[in-house]
């Protein structure tokens, strides 16, 4: 009897449930909320505290007129599922203040859940233009951040803050308002490059036109046009990790190993591209490419530029005073070679049926360029850049193509830049002017 008792108590209650389950179900849901428009105060914390970085000449962040911030959260939807965004209305002067490092922003949001996260992201320009998928309960980086656009930068810190300089609040709404102040944290690292020649003594900025940046997975690539100033990167925080660095298509290549960048920090950075001083060299050396030839040549020793290389030349002195010793060009291309000059260089070939530059055999050419100067001479038979006046393997020479940025000052005979005597050159360039396969039957002092 008490098992019969038992199961029949087990029965009522199943009855009793299914009656339940039978009845309407009443799911309560937050009441539909209208467009709202709201407004608060947003700021960029105290950089004492690190939460900020310096993107001025005061060594200060500051809001600017025509900014604008892009709020991510959920609408009105069942549970709030329903992923939106807003972008607030463009920051006036009148809404600035606080030396610009506060400001205050109006956006409206379609029908927001009244108890959600949200986040805010400054500028609006790195908000993603198609959200992703987020957690329940906290919004993802990978769903609302365009961090593809950190992939391409121009290197200039006007154009980074203006529209990369990341910035993020993540809180929520309470009952449908904004807090009343919100304070962004920087999210990114700023690194300010600057490239060095010369045991750090020489600055090369003005010459940086592209750099590569990666970090594991992450690359940026900086193309800019020439500029004396320092180039700024935007990037994601490192811990203890490689950061891999090429300049000009790699003329210049570091690796900075177990390096941490903090994010919300700005970070001076010298790239010392290693010199090769020719006061040391005590046998002939081939120049690779990527090397910086500085200091003065020894009489004894020659130099040479391997093919395909682009060799920069700081301040170098190549001026025999005994030609006769070792017959040789003051510089001798064995291929392809490009010349970048910084400073004031001067070369002189050795001996008199010696050029200064020999531009490398036929087919190959010599391109020079810089902000430099170039003082160059061949010997009292010889032209200042060309072939030789008096040796079988030099008496034919490649292209020249000198642009018009460096200065030179180029002597010779029976040219200043062109053939030996019976030799042969290929086409001549100078500042974008064909002058012909060789030049006039003069010199040209100056060019």
């Amino acid at each position: 009897m008490k098992h019969l008792e038992f199961a029949a108590i087990v029965i009522l209650g199943v009855l009793s449930c299914t009656r339940t389950l039978n009845e309407p179900v009443q799911i309560e849901e937050p009441a539909p909320v209208k467009t709202v428009t709201l407004t608060t105060t947003i700021g960029f914390g105290d950089d004492e505290e690190g939460e900020s970085k310096a993107l001025t000449a005061l060594g200060v962040k500051t809001f600017a007129p025509g900014d604008r911030v892009a709020v991510v959260y959920r609408g009105s939807g069942l549970a709030g599922t329903d992923k939106k965004k807003a972008v607030s209305e463009a920051l006036k002067e009148e809404d600035i203040y606080d030396n610009g490092k506060k400001a205050r922003i109006t956006v409206t949001l379609d029908s927001p859940y009244p108890y959600t996260e949200i986040r805010l992201i400054y500028p609006a320009s790195m908000v993603k233009e198609e959200l992703g998928e987020w957690s329940p309960h906290y919004i993802l980086d990978g769903a609302t951040i365009n961090f593809a656009a950190l992939k391409t930068q121009d290197g200039t810190l006007s154009s980074l803050a203006s529209n990369l300089d990341l910035c993020v609040y993540d809180g929520e709404l309470d009952n449908g308002q904004l807090p009343s102040s919100i304070t962004l944290a920087n999210r990114l690292v700023i690194c300010e490059f600057n490239v060095l020649l010369n045991g750090g003594t020489v600055n090369w900025n003005d010459h940086v036109t592209n750099m590569t940046i990666s970090n594991w997975s992450n690359t940026y690539t900086i193309s800019r046009s020439e500029s004396s100033g320092p180039i700024y990167v935007a990037m994601s925080h490192v811990i203890d990790g490689n950061i891999v660095i090429s300049v000009n298509d790699g003329l210049l290549s570091k690796t900075i190993s177990g390096k941490t960048l903090d994010a919300g920090k700005m970070y001076p950075i010298n790239l010392k591209l290693q010199g090769v001083d020719l006061s040391k060299l005590t046998t002939s050396y081939e120049a690779k490419h990527g090397d910086a030839l500085i200091g003065t040549l020894g009489e004894e020793v020659g130099i040479s530029i391997a093919d395909g290389a682009t060799v920069t030349l700081v301040n170098i002195s190549i001026n025999a005073s005994n030609g006769w010793i070792s017959p040789r060009p003051g510089i001798k291309c064995n291929g392809d070679a490009s010349l970048v000059l910084v400073g004031n260089n001067t070369v002189k070939g050795y001996h008199q049926n010696y050029p200064g530059i020999y531009p490398g055999p036929t087919g190959k050419a010599l391109t020079i360029w810089g902000s430099g100067s170039l003082t160059v001479s061949g010997g009292t038979s010889a032209p200042g850049i060309g072939s030789s006046n008096d040796d079988a393997n030099l008496d034919s020479c490649g292209d020249i193509f000198i642009t018009s940025s460096p200065t030179i000052s180029a002597t010779g005979v029976p040219y200043a830049i062109g053939p030996g005597t019976g030799g042969t050159c290929g086409t001549i360039t100078i500042g974008g002017n064909n002058v012909g396969p060789q030049a006039s039957p003069f010199n040209y002092p100056s060019l």
